[in-house]
């Protein structure tokens, strides 16, 4: 009882009224009054001013969600120090309506999302390390604020079928690692500028659109391993094939 309590005051009711949230938890069946108390005992819950609920300000919940049923992230819904963001397999249609200021937030996956059309907007999630969106099939757009990621390690699109493009500001990602785009069947270039991608030291990006080679991938000091344009394999063994 008391974990069902506590999901439903971290989802939906941070900041209401300890009176309405109990009221309404009563009439779902829950013992809110016993419960609530229990909760703030264990210090997971706390009252603040004006008899409203709270959390205490911890690193958090990982939140880890499947078929997470909202077209979008509700604006209330507690975010916190998320680190975190695990909702595959969701009715995402976009991320949420405005963006929201996620200062710890390290890891976003939406895989398999097959409502969602863009990204959301980065610039508020500036430590962002890994960004995961495979099979998301009606994915168009991906915001150009990626490009102002300084930490990002790690973006996968595989399987992004709508993609047709990426944005030009991706190429500055200095410290991007690894690129997937295999399967998105619709981009059919890379640019010259993934030169700039000074740390990346994987690029997969098999069944894609792209019929040419960056020449410039060449003189990357960095890149380990590549699969593109059916070149597949360490970059001692493919740069000779290439030049």
């Amino acid at each position: 009882m008391e974990k069902d309590i506590f999901l439903d005051i971290f989802c939906f009711f941070i900041g209401k009224d300890r009176g309405y949230v109990t009221e309404i938890l009563n009439g779902g069946g829950l013992h809110a009054v016993i419960g609530i108390v229990i909760l703030i005992e264990r210090s997971l819950v706390k009252i603040e001013k004006n008899n409203k609920l709270g959390m205490h300000d911890l690193p958090t919940t990982w939140v880890h969600w499947q078929e997470f049923a909202y077209n979008y992230i509700p604006d209330d819904f507690y975010l916190g120090n998320i680190v975190v963001i695990d909702l595959k397999h969701s009715n995402i249609e976009q991320v949420w309506n405005e963006s929201k200021l996620l200062w710890n937030l390290k890891i976003l996956n939406l895989s398999h999302s097959k409502y969602l059309k863009s990204t959301p907007d980065f610039s508020k999630s500036p430590n962002l390390e890994k960004l995961i969106m495979k099979d998301c099939p009606k994915l168009s757009e991906v915001h150009q604020s990626i490009g102002d990621l300084n930490h990002l390690l790690l973006i996968n699109l595989k399987d992004c079928t709508s993609l047709n493009n990426l944005p030009k500001k991706i190429y500055k990602l200095k410290s991007l690692k690894t690129l997937i785009l295999s399967g998105c069947s619709k981009i059919d270039r890379l640019e010259e500028d993934i030169v700039q991608m000074e740390s990346l030291t994987t690029l997969i990006a098999k069944d894609t659109a792209i019929k040419e080679v960056p020449y410039s991938i060449i003189r990357s000091k960095s890149i380990g391993f590549i699969s593109l344009c059916g070149y597949e394999g360490l970059s001692r063994d493919i740069f000779p094939s290439l030049i």
